[in-house]
């Protein structure tokens, strides 16, 4: 049975409507993470950037990564946006899947206890390049984490 032209957009605009509600609970601190994995070109990073700059006109609150990202970078970009309501976006930036330590420390801001604490426990010090701020060693991680990606998690983990 094919579908006709009006169920198609219905069920297109009904995902978009979650995906929609999924970022607003990152927003206001209710949701610690999100993943959305799908097809290249469907607009689901249109989407959440549209929803983030409708809650954040003057485009603070929250961070968009795209491409490669480091664990040190990682780190840094965590801290900066480790306050409530703090929203940060991997837009197809999967390197930050492929190491070990980045993935460690992407489990603690994911994490689901009480307080979301990140560590950073090497000999080299981090420092923030904009304030010239020395990072500490552990901080709480009090925002949100949306993943945007083409990879199929399913195929990846099978």
């Amino acid at each position: 049975m094919t579908e006709c032209d009006y169920a198609i957009e219905q069920r297109i605009s009904d995902r978009f409507e979650i995906l929609d509600a999924l970022t607003e609970q990152c927003i206001s601190g209710d949701s610690r993470s999100l993943i959305v994995s799908g097809a290249p070109g469907v607009g689901k990073s249109y989407e959440v950037e549209r929803c983030l700059e409708r809650h954040y006109p003057s485009g603070e609150g929250y961070k968009i990564i795209r491409g490669y990202t480091r664990a040190t970078g990682l780190v840094k970009l965590l801290y900066a946006y480790r306050h409530k309501n703090n929203v940060v976006v991997f837009d197809d930036s999967d390197s930050a899947f492929q190491e070990e330590i980045g993935i460690n420390i992407l489990k603690a801001v994911c994490d689901t206890t009480e307080r979301r604490i990140v560590s950073w426990l090497s000999e080299g010090t981090l420092i923030d390049e904009e304030t010239g701020e020395k990072l500490p060693k552990s901080f709480e991680f009090e925002g949100s984490v949306i993943f945007l990606t083409n990879l199929d998690f399913a195929t990846l983990l099978s």
